[in-house]
């Protein structure tokens, strides 16, 4: 049985886990890319896998983010793209570990129109308190991810070089999916 004290890290970390992977809705609608790290300890290290989407995309294999380089390159992106939802499921919280996993499908429209749904699954390691995450290791789609990459990129160029996007819409704050 566990204890009220088991009782009260599980909601802390469940609380934590739930906010984190809701904070690109923040994001979005704030525009504001430290928020993707509020639930975040500052030493926090983010992992992307499958290391063949990292060799795909030309990254080095043992790639990862700190939490400023992280937030540096969501800014980049974020004239580009608003997060209209996220879907999250398979929720398991270790206590004893401090750890936890998720599925998500986050639904991303660029300004051109295109909406992508990108499911990831999440390893996440917690501060003692549950309070913070720790650790990232995030699994990414490798089908859906790098053609989202690509055409965010290509809006991204354009954007840069001053040319016009195609269908361009005005994203403003977080979309929802009656827009």
């Amino acid at each position: 049985m566990a204890t009220s004290d088991q009782l009260e890290l599980r909601q802390t970390m469940e609380h934590t886990l739930s906010k984190f992977l809701n904070s690109s809705i923040e994001v979005s609608a704030a525009q504001d890319a430290r928020l993707i790290s509020s639930t975040l300890d500052p030493s926090c290290l983010r992992y992307i896998r499958p290391i063949s989407l990292l060799r795909k995309l030309g990254a080095p294999v043992d790639f990862g983010f700190d939490v400023a380089t992280f937030e540096k390159a969501m800014e980049g992106e974020m004239p580009v793209f608003r997060t209209k939802s996220v879907a999250i499921s398979d929720v398991s919280i270790d206590t004893m570990a401090k750890t936890a996993a998720a599925t998500t499908v986050y639904v991303n429209r660029l300004i051109d129109g295109q909406e992508f749904d990108l499911q990831f699954s999440w390893h996440v390691s917690f501060t003692e308190d549950g309070a913070k995450v720790a650790k990232i290791v995030q699994w990414c789609d490798a089908i859906e991810f790098p053609i989202y990459q690509t055409a965010q990129n290509v809006l991204l160029e354009k954007l840069k070089s001053g040319k016009t996007v195609d269908g361009i819409e005005k994203l403003s704050g977080a979309e929802t999916d009656e827009n």
